[in-house]
């Protein structure tokens, strides 16, 4: 049975979060699949380093221990920039639910050595591509965006293959304990076997490599 934990109180101040979270532990001992979701004020709940008296309840060590019986903790992004609590003060393991535009920004490879050239960066239509921030840097390093107009998806029907894949043979039939788990098979998924071993149609059922 899958059962989800929406969480809105502080950690703190109230009981609610405690016995929310105490509730979620025993169901996940009889075998529930647990996921918590804070939002609102619950956020907080994932900072690391909380210290508490000792004989009293600690919601950071509560939550870790949904994810060690294989559960999921998820975080309201919108929520976390409201309170100024950023990815990297929570705790390992749980997952902010927001697409951000330094997420864009930090993984583009951008282009070199093609000055005088016309660069032109063909992108799809989601916010982190969209938005101000990342159209303004675009402009800083002289590349035009290509972006399709809404609904066609046959612009992006290459990556839409290929995350298809990906869902089919990796992403559904594997659960991952921490994100760190997942990066790694990830690259393993797409470097190992995908780009080297994995048979494509599109090459006449043959290995990239």
């Amino acid at each position: 049975m899958k059962t989800l934990f929406i969480l809105n109180d502080p950690p703190y101040g109230t009981e609610r979060a405690f016995n929310a979270l105490r509730l979620a532990l025993a169901m996940a001992k009889n075998g529930s699949e647990i996921t918590v979701f804070l939002m609102a004020d619950a956020v907080a709940g994932a900072r690391q380093g909380q210290k508490t008296p000792d004989g009293y309840y600690n919601i950071e060590r509560m939550l870790k221990r949904v994810l060690a019986t294989g559960g999921t903790v998820l975080l309201c992004g919108t929520c976390m920039d409201a309170r100024g609590l950023r990815d990297d003060e929570v705790l390992e393991g749980a997952m902010s639910e927001r697409l951000k535009s330094t997420l864009a920004r930090t993984r583009s490879p951008w282009p070199s050595g093609t000055a005088g050239r016309r660069r032109v960066w063909s992108i799809i239509r989601i916010a982190a591509y969209a938005c101000g921030d990342y159209r303004t840097l675009l402009r800083l390093h002289g590349i035009e965006a290509s972006m399709s107009r809404k609904g066609n998806c046959l612009d992006n029907a290459p990556m839409e293959s290929f995350f298809g894949s990906l869902k089919t043979e990796l992403v559904h039939r594997t659960r991952f304990g921490t994100r760190v788990e997942a990066k790694a098979a990830l690259f393993e998924y797409i470097e190992i076997f995908y780009n080297r071993r994995r048979r494509h149609s599109s090459i006449g059922y043959r290995t990239p490599a």
